[in-house]
């Protein structure tokens, strides 16, 4: 009999991927994750959920919803709440569980009727803020000017160059010669 080391067991593992007799290892290791990693990005639970719908009878769990509560130490409501509104949503950057937790009860409060500017005046953010979290395409209530400058190939660079500097400023002349 041959055993294979398959390396340190880390949270981004799939069961598929682990040993079985590691199974429980990986649980534990996801668990901790959670722990430490849940208040500033919860993104992983969509992953963890699926991972306890495949591996819970496995492990002994009478369900993913008890793995969940007694393996991760989580509560299945809050987590199939935030996998959700995460799957929905899809945010690119780190969020936390509470900030997850406030957009769904946003979403849920305009559903049963009440206004984004009541939620924002309660939750004192704007209302933009809000119409964001709860997928609503914001309405442009005023007109913004929009200004070109055409620079044509006949300006000379130190033309241009003044241009730029009395329009936008030193700070802006300077990054842009970083740039180039």
């Amino acid at each position: 009999m041959v055993d294979v080391d398959s390396g340190p067991i880390t949270a981004d593992q799939r069961f598929s991927e682990v040993p079985k007799d590691k199974w429980d290892l990986l649980m534990w290791t996801k668990r901790d994750f959670i722990s430490v990693n849940i208040n500033y990005d919860c993104r992983e639970l969509v992953q963890f959920l699926r991972d306890a719908e495949e591996a819970y009878e496995s492990l002994g769990f009478e369900s993913a919803d008890h793995m969940i509560m007694e393996g991760y130490e989580l509560k299945p409501d809050d987590i199939r709440m935030a996998v959700e509104w995460l799957e929905r949503n899809q945010p690119d950057e780190a969020i936390g569980i509470d900030k997850v937790r406030q957009h769904h009860d946003w979403k849920a409060r305009n559903e049963s009727g009440e206004s984004l500017r009541s939620i924002a005046r309660d939750e004192g953010v704007s209302d933009m803020t809000v119409a964001r979290r709860v997928q609503h395409k914001p309405v442009m209530t005023e007109k913004r000017c929009r200004v070109t400058y055409q620079i044509s190939q006949y300006t000379k660079p130190e033309t241009a160059a003044k241009k730029i500097r009395a329009t936008f400023g030193d700070d802006f002349a300077e990054a842009l010669r970083a740039e180039l």
